[in-house]
């Protein structure tokens, strides 16, 4: 028996209400469908935009770059390479799998004290990383111990947890009793020879892939690492471009000569300390940029000969060299293009300079009392005087002693305090053209003031940085010299 049916009618609804009922089922069932259609939508949607953004994202600029020259631009960031890589690496997956995958963004081996002995071991585990990951790259090498604590407190500590974790030079240990406490303290006094010895073993078979090496040390550790490394570098390091190494000032300590081996790719150096050349090898003929201060530069006069014939730029301190007056024979640089000079500058320093083809002269700390005379001025396009007080009429002097000896001269600043005016060096240069040296090359004279610089260094030549104040047109066309505030 069938069951009746529920109608509007059986309900005892009206008809138009029944009606409208119907209406009602067909607009939910509509909407219901439009709703499907709008999910359907939407998803499709997603697709679209997935697909535009892939599509927009590898039409920028960068995406486009040959991959090897998009490495060459991001590893010119100039920030360490731990910051940087970590930087480049959240930008995009690209980026990160670049990163990753690029031998040059990893040949920068750094070992710093930052601390602690445990912060140190991390050094070696991320250093570890860098000499994999760099595969064939060159490796530019940092040992940077300057900030190490000298406080004994720290000493035992340092070398039992370290070097005896990491096995190099591991001390004696006597029925279980450790060594004595001075025993520690001399290995404290080796911790720069261990650290180097500890590089060396570690990039074993990878030393023919240094191209450069730098080395800072506190005073308290003196030069066992460098010597050490020096003693033991002959044919290890074919490829070594750059070579540099500082130890902290300690007036109560000299510093001890040391001979530079043979490296036969040499042509950079920086140091602050006593050197001595081989000078029958023919790696001093082809460096081509010295940095010297302190005691380094008062040897390197002495003893400096014409064989550096490769040399470019020579930067020098020489405070308290005493003017040079035990100094007699003149050096030879026949290739010189740019000199910088620190220090208690005198005619008679600078009367030992043959230099035929110098182009740019920096003197910093010239007294004001007229620019010493010297042959090396005749060639000269720059020049820079960063001058000592007292006044602003001796520092228009100065400058008026040095324009008659530069007429190839195309560009000059001074540094004075205080400042010279933009008036003074005009009517200097009228003054000098009048009197017939027609600098006829000479475009702009910059007056310039110190400011701290970022770059502390332990050298006079790095203590300040020049500011440019204004600059001034001295052309020799302009009828009125005009000077613009920078």
């Amino acid at each position: 028996m069938a069951s009746p049916s529920l109608s509007s009618s059986s309900l005892g609804y009206p008809p138009f209400v029944t009606k409208r009922l119907n209406e009602l089922q067909e607009v939910e069932a509509s909407i219901e469908s439009l709703r499907a259609q709008l999910v359907a939508a939407e998803f499709r949607r997603d697709v679209i935009k997935k697909e535009l953004a892939s599509y927009k994202t590898s039409r920028v600029g960068a995406y486009r770059f040959p991959p090897e020259l998009l490495c060459n631009i991001l590893s010119l960031v100039d920030e360490d390479q731990v910051v940087r890589n970590r930087r480049l690496s959240l930008v995009c997956r690209l980026w990160r799998n670049m990163i990753e995958s690029t031998p040059q963004f990893w040949n920068q081996i750094t070992i710093k004290w930052t601390g602690s002995p445990n912060s140190f071991a991390k050094i070696w585990a991320y250093a570890d990383i860098c000499l994999q990951k760099s595969k064939a790259s060159p490796l530019d090498v940092t040992v940077d111990l300057l900030d190490l604590p000298a406080y004994e407190e720290y000493i035992y500590q340092i070398l039992r947890d370290h070097f005896l974790a990491l096995r190099v030079n591991p001390l004696d240990f006597n029925d279980g009793d450790e060594v004595p406490y001075s025993a520690f303290y001399v290995e404290y006094m080796r911790f720069s020879a261990t650290t180097i010895q500890r590089l060396c073993e570690f990039s074993k078979g990878h030393t023919s892939r240094w191209r450069s090496f730098r080395m800072n040390l506190p005073s308290a550790l003196r030069e066992s690492g460098i010597q050490w490394l020096f003693e033991n570098a002959e044919g290890l390091y074919p490829n070594l471009v750059k070579l540099e190494y500082r130890i902290a000032d300690d007036e109560d300590q000299d510093t001890i000569p040391m001979t530079l081996p043979f490296f036969p790719s040499l042509k950079w150096l920086e140091t602050d300390q006593h050197l001595r050349f081989d000078y029958d090898c023919r790696m001093v003929s082809q460096i081509k940029h010295i940095q010297l201060c302190h005691h380094a530069s008062v040897h390197f006069l002495n003893n400096a000969s014409s064989l550096f014939s490769a040399l470019v730029s020579l930067e020098m301190d020489i405070w308290g060299f005493g003017g040079g007056e035990h100094l007699s024979e003149r050096v030879q640089f026949p290739s010189l293009r740019r000199l910088a000079i620190s220090g208690d500058i005198t005619e008679r320093i600078l009367g030992l300079f043959d230099t035929p083809r110098l182009s740019t002269l920096r003197l910093a700390g010239l007294k004001l009392f007229g620019c010493p005379i010297a042959p090396l001025f005749a060639t000269l396009n720059t020049l820079s005087i960063e001058a000592r007080p007292p006044g602003v009429l001796h520092g228009a002097t100065l400058l008026e002693s040095a324009l008659v000896q530069t007429p190839r001269l195309v560009s000059a600043a001074i540094s004075v305090d205080p400042s010279i005016t933009a008036d003074a060096i005009t009517k200097v240069v009228d003054k000098v053209r009048n009197d017939g040296y027609t600098l006829s090359n000479l475009i702009e004279i910059k007056v310039t003031e110190k400011e701290p610089s970022l770059d502390v260094q332990g050298s006079a030549l790095h203590a300040t940085e020049l500011k440019t104040l204004y600059k001034i047109d001295v052309s020799a066309h302009c009828g009125t010299s005009t000077y613009d505030w920078l």
